[in-house]
């Protein structure tokens, strides 16, 4: 008796596979390849504070200067004491976070399609190595994961609990403690199951209600115990001085490092929203993806759980306003719902059974496109792969101060870095030797000179140099602040520089001083210096 022919998979389910098999390899190789990549730019800077913090018993904000919130220096501690302070233990706390938002996105978007979830997957871990590591475990990226958590929740069955809103709230509030207007899309999420009710609206209504209660309990959870955290240090007046007197200056900056007036920062904004970091390409699939929201073919739960995706993409176009610097880690949480966004596009939609084959492979081919124009291979990808070294810090000019500190330095030795992001503070953490003032960045100093806080900073600063000079410090001719509200002028520095040291090491665009022998005997008693630590 004759079998009736059996088809193989139709043609777009084949070549859907494909591609995301594909993708998925290369997101492997860069993953295996990333494992050996240095820390760069930002991220040795808060892991330097928070190895303050932890090693050296320094209180945040009183002892070591910084502008980030609680919850990025305990994560950066977190990292130090369970994997060390190294590259190779941050590289695979890096790469289980990446599995861990692949694993809540999976989880979430798998309810509307498996393979649209497995393409949002690999999207975004291919977004999350090309974007280079000098972006890895970035601070809008690290709050990423909580968000997911907190969103997955949201779309799942048991999101109508209040427990369920408590902890959609605890995962908002996780992100709240690294940025605070990273909490944009917690309405969007703890309404959600409210907003997809089918029932009456009397009880929709009150139910919302309660899940606002419970979300915000949660979010205040997160939010409290960082706050503790630094209380338990004595820290907790710093903590607000910091955001009281000093942030309102630094947020005026903009992401090219200069100060502006109220015209021209909405001007800054305006332009800044507009070029969308340079990923405009993904507004492509965050379109398709809407039109899939309102595909009456896809049924209603799949169709309400596409418009939250859609419409926390859209919350987080706007969030990188409140910042208004619009640096590229600022975009990391609308790479995320991007990527989810192009992971949309292989919903299916309701497609005529007498429709071309090419209507059904339309949405491969738009998800082609989008990896083409959209995603990057990870910066020296191809060297790597050949067998080359990573990419080196700031080309080589971090070994080679850490180097030359770690055979120079003696117990007890300091060291001040004169330097914002060329590389001094990534050396002082290689070499394990403290910093002299509070401030390991220079760049408050030379934006807003005329406000009493910058000035008192200035003094600060200029007062230990002259009291109790270190044996080490690292100037950087690197960029400045520049605007009407900004010099590159520090008289009282350069006379301390004269008196009190001598160039020790003149490098690529740095210069490492040395204390002249005779500085502690013409130390000024009488002039400020810096609180003691832990007191």
């Amino acid at each position: 008796m004759l079998q009736p022919r059996r088809h193989g998979a139709p043609l777009e389910v084949r070549l859907t596979c494909a591609l995301l098999a594909a993708l998925s390899i290369l997101l492997v190789v860069e993953a295996g390849l990333a494992l050996r990549w240095r820390m760069i730019h930002d991220t040795p800077m808060l892991h330097y504070v928070a190895w303050s913090i932890s090693e050296l018993g320094y209180a945040p904000y009183r002892d070591i200067f910084e502008t980030s919130f609680p919850g990025s220096l305990m994560f950066h501690i977190a990292i130090g004491r369970s994997v060390g302070w190294g590259d190779f233990g941050f590289q695979v706390v890096n790469l289980l976070w990446l599995l861990s938002v692949s694993a809540v996105t999976y989880t979430a978007i798998a309810r509307v399609d498996r393979r649209a979830a497995w393409a949002a997957v690999v999207l975004y871990g291919l977004q999350w190595y090309g974007n280079g590591p000098w972006m890895l475990l970035q601070r809008d990226g690290v709050a990423v994961l909580p968000i997911a958590a907190a969103v997955s929740l949201a779309t799942s069955p048991l999101a109508t609990r209040r427990w369920a809103a408590f902890l959609i709230g605890v995962g908002f509030g996780a992100a709240v403690t690294i940025k605070p207007h990273l909490a944009i899309g917690f309405p969007l999420a703890v309404l959600y199951p409210w907003a997809a009710w089918g029932g009456a609206a009397r009880r929709a209504w009150d139910e919302a209600v309660r899940a606002i209660v419970w979300g915000s309990l949660g979010l205040m959870v997160p939010i409290l115990t960082a706050l503790a955290w630094v209380w338990s240090f004595g820290a907790l007046d710093a903590f607000v001085e910091m955001i009281v007197d000093y942030l309102p200056l630094h947020v005026s900056l903009s992401g090219q490092h200069e100060t502006l007036s109220a015209g021209q920062r909405v001007s800054s904004v305006f332009l800044g929203i507009r070029d969308l970091g340079g990923h405009a390409v993904w507004l492509a699939p965050l379109f398709v993806a809407f039109l899939r929201s309102v595909e009456p073919g896809l049924g209603r739960p799949a169709r309400t759980q596409i418009g939250l995706w859609v419409a926390l993409a859209v919350a987080y176009t706007i969030e990188p306003a409140f910042a208004g610097q619009f640096w590229d880690y600022h975009w990391m949480p609308f790479q995320y719902f991007a990527a989810v966004a192009g992971g949309l596009l292989l919903v299916r939609p309701k497609v005529s059974p007498e429709a071309p084959e090419s209507h059904r492979i339309a949405p491969v081919a738009l998800l082609a496109a989008l990896v083409f124009f959209g995603v990057n291979l990870a910066p020296n990808f191809r060297s790597e792969l050949m067998g080359g070294p990573p990419l080196s810090p700031k080309e080589g000019r971090v070994d080679a101060i850490a180097s030359w500190l770690a055979a120079h330095e003696q117990p007890g030795d300091e060291c001040q870095s004169l330097d914002w992001s060329g590389g001094a503070v990534h050396a002082m953490l290689l070499a394990r030797i403290p910093s002299a003032t509070r401030y390991p960045y220079d760049y408050v100093f030379y934006h807003h000179v005329d406000d009493p806080v910058v000035a008192r900073m200035r003094l600060e600063l200029v007062g230990r140099l002259f009291s109790n000079p270190p044996r080490f410090l690292i100037r950087f001719d690197g960029e400045r602040v520049t605007g009407p509200a900004a010099t590159d002028e520090f008289d009282a520095l350069e006379v301390a520089l004269d008196e009190r040291y001598a160039p020790a090491l003149v490098g690529d665009d740095y210069t490492i001083y040395e204390r002249r022998p005779d500085a502690s005997r013409g130390a000024q008693s009488g002039a400020p210096g810096r609180r003691a630590r832990g007191q």
